[in-house]
């Protein structure tokens, strides 16, 4: 699935805590969202596959959607914890949700 630099970036963040590649990886999945909207199109929320609760040292799925959120508030993104803009105000037309 991946190997070299971004194994040992995905690995730094899983395993070692560290934080700032949920950043850049954050950054990267609104990128692709920006890059694809014709993908995106009728997509109401996004929501990743949950972490494990007891993972340490960082549940890396959450911090990458939050840093996508801080990244880009007008996408629909939701993590545990925080209702995402579907959950928060109910229904809204599809699609990006300009700001």
């Amino acid at each position: 699935m991946f190997s070299g630099g971004l194994e040992n970036a995905v690995r730094r963040l899983k395993y070692d805590g560290a934080w700032g590649w949920a950043t850049i990886f954050g950054r990267l999945v609104v990128g692709w969202m920006e890059r694809n909207p014709d993908r995106m199109d009728g997509v109401d929320l996004i929501v990743g596959n949950p972490t494990w609760t007891g993972r340490t040292p960082i549940r890396h799925i959450e911090e990458i959607l939050k840093a996508a959120a801080v990244e880009d508030a007008a996408w629909p993104l939701a993590f545990p914890g925080v209702p995402g803009p579907g959950q928060a105000r109910g229904h809204r037309p599809l699609g990006r949700k300009e700001p």
